[in-house]
């Protein structure tokens, strides 16, 4: 017996996470002195409030600014497909147009994941559950009880507004994986995200979760998990990479070509 299929020109393509750490990359350069493989970004710290009232008789006395600078460095990343005449002139599918749909989304999950990367990267970390005396402990210091909860937010809104990091739009940035989010949602008590939630809808774009404790929390599987990254005893555990951020927490350059834009 003879068996045929009749298949369909359209290619289906896997769906793909939305890009949420690119988004936090709000500082990027407008007005460079010319072209270069980095971009020098300056920061000018604020002086010390003054509480000496100025008279007719002593001069002011000058102080000198405090500056700093950042390097952001233009790499280049992206990969390719090998694909033949034959399969171009005989395949059912567009071969040509699934390449190219594929590539921009490989290049722009890569964009996020690097931005994601970068936070990583960051040394002001806080350990799950933990007071601040705890997080000198490190990744030894966490075990299976080691779960994000609603007094981390508290926490970190604490840390940030203690240096006086800016908001974006009134609200600070918390990026936290699916599976963190289910402990963070699992939580009970008064004052848990469940129960201080239960009565108010706040929620802005596709994967806000909504706001709590001055964030909004974003859920994203792009937030990295270290397989077993915990130690002895518990170095079978999968350590989840959270991030509490502000207004211009990453800065970001691209290349540009004449004619091609950036």
């Amino acid at each position: 017996v003879l068996v045929q299929f009749g298949a369909d020109h359209p290619q289906y393509f896997k769906f793909n996470e939305v890009n949420e750490f690119d988004r936090i990359a709000s500082v990027k350069p407008t007005e460079a002195t010319h072209d270069g493989s980095t971009t020098k970004l300056y920061k000018m710290e604020n002086m010390t409030p003054t509480s000496t009232p100025l008279d007719e008789s002593t001069d002011v006395t000058p102080e000198t600014l405090d500056t700093d600078s950042v390097l952001v460095y233009a790499y280049e990343y992206g990969k390719s497909v090998k694909s033949t005449q034959l399969s171009r002139l005989v395949s059912i599918v567009p071969v040509i147009p699934s390449i190219a749909h594929v590539l921009a989304i490989n290049a722009s999950e890569s964009v996020d994941y690097l931005a994601a990367g970068k936070l990583a990267a960051g040394t002001n970390v806080h350990y799950g559950s933990h007071t601040l005396a705890a997080d000198s402990g490190g990744r030894a210091s966490l075990t299976t009880a080691s779960v994000l909860s609603s007094n981390d937010g508290r926490l970190m809104k604490n840390r940030l507004r203690r240096v006086t990091v800016p908001t974006a739009n009134g609200l600070y940035d918390f990026h936290l994986h699916s599976d963190v989010l289910y402990d963070l949602l699992t939580e009970t008590g008064s004052l848990g995200w469940t129960d201080l939630n239960k009565y108010v809808t706040n929620i802005s774009r596709t994967f806000d979760i909504g706001v709590f404790q001055s964030f909004r929390f974003v859920e994203s599987t792009h937030s990295p998990v270290l397989a077993n990254g915990g130690t002895s005893p518990y170095a079978t555990l999968d350590v989840y990479q959270s991030f509490a951020s502000g207004f211009q927490a990453l800065a970001k350059t691209y290349s540009s070509s004449e004619g091609y834009g950036p």
